[in-house]
């Protein structure tokens, strides 16, 4: 009741707000209107106006805007309306070239092969200009709105990627260099598929979707058997459809007869598909704009860490940043104050309640030349948060910062166990025991805790040189990693829990179960992390690029360093080959972490560092 209540009263807040100014205007129908969008359209005088400044977006030139709610900043689908013409939407914080809610990626090369120019990212205009054209009409700006068809685009991308490793490399000798430890070969064929309705001017429905292929599955596509039809949902809520490929009895027969280590034991290619946005815009009176589907939410600002971006289903990657992130099904409610904006989000992914819907209001306001969000999130049984982010620019430089404060912590915690004696051991008999430190699991739920990042992106057009950097303060996470290993084999024996009580017969009158260890709690264990990125595009003038990224637990001192190289050879052909080091102490979050996760505790499991190098070719890659 306490939910509904504050749902309610927010939504009262803002029709009431609305109402307010919807009778004001009905008072004074010869006042000026207050929309900047408006004025822009009907001023007869060339107007400026201030905007607000997104550090990751392109500047756009001084040109004459048609304002549209809901078309995105670039909308693949949407050709220009006149060479003089561009399109804004409120609802897009950083829109990218499809459409959504994702910052462009200022580290990639200034003229790639969607055609954008990374340069005009960080141009030396302080504001946003909008020059109003005086012969535009209202008329004029609906017809030019509206699509009379539905409109379809996407991207394709075609990769053969080869990767080598080697562990422990730094005793590695020439002979072992020359024999890796481990070999693959990964071909995959992947699009992305998008398209845009808009019947009428206040109304918009947009979609988007991705195929991938994906090789080396429990189950393939070739051959596929309709009857034994499996589908795997992912983390990210795609699901992947394939069947149990059967192998033949003569390929059976000849693989027995090769060598154990040249065995091909890949399965056929499977498909994954995922709705990552589909949703609908709409208005009412041109004050108030909503949106409401699967969509993507752009609450942070941070480049490699983002603790400000509670919405969306997953987090960054660090290193892939700019990778495309699946939002939630939720409804947003914008309201503009001039160049300012009142946001309210109703977030209904995953509920069964309506006591279980989250409430995320959220007020961004601009402040010279900079740009200030204040939110905050409520959720029934998570951590009730607040929300701050700034983003600003300097010269060449766009800075950015974040924190955020809650009210104890949505993660589950552990400590050597209070019961169990330090070290536990399996029943005697197995040919080789795994020692474990028994661990309890609890929460802390009433003490403050906080995270806050910092950082900036800069970038030179002459010769193109890129540079990001960025600190991440952890709260929540722990000063080091002692225990993680211990934790992990915990996820995978939850019955190892110290405080677990399996025989129902034992457990006293007051026994609850203790709360369960998630993968996502072994996630950003630290409490201190940093990441750099450098990058020069063209070098030479040459179609030769490189980049260096270097991501660090500060905390454990674990971490991973990339090196790459790519050349492009032609239009729609290109290949990069890169090496990645992984460091640090065995167990570390960043050391290796499949080995951790696949052999906790076993002492025969290598888990130091690791050196892998990758050849990939990019084949038929580009926009459509």
């Amino acid at each position: 009741m306490k939910k509904l209540l504050a749902t309610t009263c927010l939504l009262a807040f803002f029709l009431l707000a609305l109402a307010a100014q919807d009778a004001e205007v009905q008072e004074e129908e010869a006042a000026p209107s207050t929309d900047p969008f408006e004025q822009a359209l009907n001023t007869t005088e060339p107007a400026e106006t201030e905007s607000s400044i997104d550090p990751f977006a392109a500047a756009l030139e001084d040109s004459t805007a048609t304002i549209d709610p809901f078309a995105a900043a670039t909308d693949p689908f949407s050709a220009a309306l006149d060479d003089s013409t561009s399109a804004t939407d409120p609802f897009a914080d950083a829109a990218g070239k499809d459409g959504s809610e994702t910052a462009a990626d200022p580290f990639a090369s200034a003229a790639d092969e969607t055609g954008l120019d990374w340069d005009s990212l960080f141009a030396d205009e302080d504001f946003i200009t909008i020059v109003a054209d005086p012969s535009a009409t209202s008329a004029d700006t609906d017809s030019a709105l509206v699509q009379e068809t539905l409109k379809w685009g996407g991207t394709f991308r075609g990769t053969v990627s080869s990767g080598f490793g080697w562990e422990n490399p730094f005793t590695t000798s020439m002979a072992s260099i020359l024999d890796p430890d481990s070999r693959s070969l990964s071909p995959s064929a992947g699009v992305d598929l998008y398209f845009s309705a808009r019947p009428a001017t206040d109304y918009r429905v947009y979609g988007k979707f991705k195929m991938n292929t994906n090789a080396g599955n429990a189950f393939g596509l070739g051959g596929i058997d309709l009857s034994n039809l499996n589908f795997a949902t992912n983390d990210d809520g795609s699901f992947t459809i394939g069947s149990t490929a059967a192998p033949d009895d003569a390929e059976e027969d000849d693989a027995e007869e090769e060598e154990e280590d040249n065995e091909n034991t890949a399965s056929n290619l499977s498909l994954s598909f995922s709705v990552y946005e589909l949703f609908a815009d709409f208005s009412w009176k041109d004050k108030l704009f909503l949106r409401f589907g699967k969509a993507q939410i752009a609450w942070g600002v941070g480049y490699f860490f983002s603790p400000a971006d509670v919405l969306n289903l997953t987090a960054i990657d660090a290193e892939d940043p700019t990778a495309d992130r699946s939002g939630p099904l939720n409804l947003k409610l914008n309201y503009p104050i001039g160049i300012n904006n009142l946001d309210l989000f109703l977030v209904t992914d995953k509920v069964t309640y309506i006591e279980d819907i989250a409430v995320a209001p959220r007020f961004s306001f601009v402040l010279g030349g900079s740009e200030i969000g204040v939110g905050a999130y409520w959720q029934r049984d998570l951590s009730p948060r607040l929300v701050s982010t700034l983003s600003t620019s300097w010269k060449k430089f766009s800075i950015f910062a974040e924190a955020v404060a809650a009210w104890g912590s949505d993660r589950v915690y552990v400590r050597p166990s209070r019961i169990q004696p330090e070290f536990a051991e399996p029943e005697e008999g197995e040919d080789a025991p795994i020692r474990y430190t028994a661990l309890d699991t609890f929460k802390l739920e009433n003490q403050p805790f906080v995270q806050a990042t910092g950082g900036f992106l800069w970038q030179r057009s002459d010769p193109d040189l890129t540079a990001g950097v960025q600190y991440f303060f952890n709260g929540p996470g722990y000063p080091d990693s002692s225990l993680r290993e211990d934790a992990v084999y915990l996820l995978n024996n939850p019955d190892t829990n110290g405080l677990a009580i399996s025989d129902t017969a034992a457990q006293p009158d007051d026994y609850e179960e203790p709360p369960a260890l998630r993968n996502s709690d072994l996630n950003q264990w630290g409490q201190h992390y940093a990441a750099l990125s450098l990058g020069w595009n063209g070098i030479a003038d040459s179609d030769l690029s490189a980049s260096a990224f270097l991501l660090m637990n500060l905390s454990d001192l674990s971490g991973i360093a990339n090196l790459s190289f790519s050349y492009r050879f032609f239009s729609r052909v290109s290949a990069s080959i890169g090496g990645r080091l992984s460091f640090g102490p065995d167990g570390g979050e960043y050391t290796n972490p499949a080995a951790v996760f696949g052999g906790a505790n076993d002492p025969d499991v290598y888990k130091g560092p690791l050196l892998d190098l990758t050849i990939d070719v990019s084949l038929g890659g580009g926009s459509f």
